[in-house]
């Protein structure tokens, strides 16, 4: 064994630093991430904000509601309880650190509107807050003494006869410790069209069932429903939903609106979906945003002439994951998994808007505590050989596109079905959790939240394909 640590953090995004910065102090800490969380993952692309209940006219009861609600009443309500309650402490923390979200002339946060919220709750800095969070998380974590940082990937978890014994890097170096957080991510990027990072290919959900931990709703992948439809290479920028609760408005070409642009994002996903399947282009209209350059100067930026930027549904956040407790603990003796990686309850069918750094920010700090009480002794794993991966840009363009035609905003049964027969052999991390996702797809046959199939069960309505 290269060097042992008490813990053991895979990912560096809000859930990873924030179970890093709540982990006992004395104790040696690795982190693992493939380079800067400046620059990778998806936290530092986060542009709407953190949903808390800390206005005047707000309550951690209705935020849960409204979670509830968008969840299509499939969220744990304890976890979401739990979600509401504990969210405006750790938001508290982070204003008296000087995390500097937009605030009034008087000092005071300001409150955002988002879709399937029932208050302006969403706190945010300009339309780049993940970027402000995690450079402010970011700091912090490099002045702990006991904390070494890896720049690389994990390409296998290592286990004993009791769980987890260690971890095995890209590198070859082998890391040991009784207890590692997964805060890797979700699998968006396995998507053709992404508003994340093509590097989010959901290994750690790879690398979590690979040693027996249970993954759960798999099936449940949000795609926000207007990122910038131009061609691009890697993610395609993302329009903050923000932008539609300041008043920006979904048209066709010739200005027709469509659909009420603050529906829960699976429906204003499949609406635009359809139209663009009936081949109309689909534009934000930023004319009754006041104070655009001001608020959103992301979104501007992106204005070549005129007022309004083309749109499509875009893979944006995978709800199911890696099952856990509410300390984060998956079913793996000293496995623990917090973020986008893992699933706790809270999201059900659909993720209600700007849950998802709050997430990170309630569940990170609760694994990364539970993670340093716990007493777990350590006994030397066996080594295996690294997880393979699909490193040819040819293939796993080729990959990218037909994952994103059998699992995308609308599914069809025997579609999931051909692609898992032309996939073959899971042979790689990306086909092993394509095929986890697949069959998640085809077990569940009615349409719910983020999961719609042509072929369920039950009628289909124009609300159903259109929103």
């Amino acid at each position: 064994m290269e060097r042992f640590f008490d813990l053991i953090i895979v990912g560096a995004g809000v859930a990873g630093l924030s179970a890093l910065l709540a982990a006992d102090p004395s104790q040696r800490v690795a982190v693992v991430n493939p380079g800067s969380p400046l620059q990778t993952g998806s936290t530092w692309r986060a542009q709407g904000g953190v949903a808390v209940a800390l206005g005047p006219d707000d309550t951690p009861a209705l935020h849960a509601a409204d979670t509830m609600a968008a969840s299509r009443q499939l969220a744990d309500v304890q976890a979401v309880r739990v979600l509401t309650t504990e969210g405006p402490e750790r938001v508290r923390e982070l204003l008296s650190e000087g995390m500097p979200f937009d605030r009034d002339m008087d000092g005071q946060a300001i409150f955002g509107l988002e879709a399937a919220h029932s208050r302006a709750r969403v706190i945010h800095q300009k339309d780049h807050t993940g970027r402000t969070l995690i450079a402010h998380l970011w700091e912090q974590a490099q002045q702990r003494h006991r904390t070494e940082f890896y720049s690389c990937r994990v390409a296998r978890l290592l286990t004993n006869s009791g769980g987890i014994g260690g971890v095995l890097l890209s590198d070859g170096r082998v890391l040991a410790t009784p207890r590692v957080i997964l805060a890797s991510g979700g699998f968006a990027g396995l998507y053709e069209a992404t508003t994340t990072g093509l590097e989010v290919r959901g290994e750690g959900i790879a690398l979590a069932t690979d040693v027996g931990a249970q993954a759960r709703d798999l099936e449940f992948v949000q795609f926000h429903p207007t990122a910038l439809d131009r061609p691009s290479e890697g993610p395609l920028p993302l329009l903050t939903e923000a932008l539609r609760g300041a008043g920006a408005k979904l048209q066709l070409e010739n200005g027709e609106r469509f659909v009420e642009e603050l529906l829960p994002r699976d429906q204003v996903a499949r609406a635009i979906a359809a139209r663009r399947c009936e081949g109309h282009t689909v534009y934000l209209e930023l004319a009754p945003v006041d104070r655009l350059q001001e608020r959103f100067p992301g979104a501007a930026s992106h204005l070549r002439e005129g007022s309004r930027l083309p749109v499509r549904p875009a893979a944006h956040y995978t709800i199911g994951g890696v099952a856990t407790d509410l300390d984060g603990c998956t079913s793996v003796p000293g496995l623990y998994a917090v973020g986008e990686v893992a699933s706790v309850g809270i999201h059900g069918a659909n993720r209600l808007a700007s849950n998802s750094l709050l997430e990170g920010l309630v569940f990170g700090h609760r694994a990364g505590r539970h993670a340093s009480l716990s007493l777990r002794s350590w006994s030397r794993p066996t080594l295996r050989e690294p997880l393979a991966r699909i490193e040819c840009a040819r293939e796993l363009a080729a990959f990218r596109a037909s994952f994103e035609e059998a699992t995308g905003v609308v599914r069809h049964g025997p579609l999931l079905e051909r692609f898992l027969e032309e996939m073959g052999a899971a042979d790689t991390m990306e086909k092993h959790l394509a095929e986890q996702v697949a069959r998640a797809c085809l077990a569940r046959t009615e349409n719910i939240g983020a999961h719609f199939r042509t072929d369920a069960e039950g009628p289909v309505t124009e609300l159903d394909v259109a929103g």
